[in-house]
């Protein structure tokens, strides 16, 4: 956790945000095809509603979560929405590293 910590303020701290919302995009697509719906559906949730997000990665992100929307309920996401943007960050890269099995 430590090191995802350190990652997303180093992220931040150097003004790559967008590149880190890329790389959540991506994972969020891989675990869409992979069938890992609750957790695309987090990972995609966050990229399209964040505003540092690339047009293209929050257009990609739309479709998908359009494509599971008759599967998408409250529930289906793995954790309650955080109660601010650095947790909401912590969680989604945890995620992350869940599935990208880091």
């Amino acid at each position: 956790a430590h090191q995802s910590s350190a990652a997303c303020t180093l992220a931040q701290e150097i003004g790559r945000q967008p590149d880190l919302i890329e790389a959540l995009a991506g994972l969020g697509e891989l675990a869409f095809h992979e069938g890992k719906f609750p957790q695309a559906t987090a990972l995609l949730h966050f990229v399209a509603h964040q505003p540092q997000t690339h047009p293209q990665a929050r257009q990609r992100s739309q479709v998908l979560l359009a494509q599971q929307s008759p599967q998408l309920t409250p529930a289906a996401l793995p954790t309650a929405p955080a109660a601010d943007a650095a947790t909401a960050w912590q969680t989604m890269i945890e995620l992350a590293q869940q599935i990208a099995h880091i």
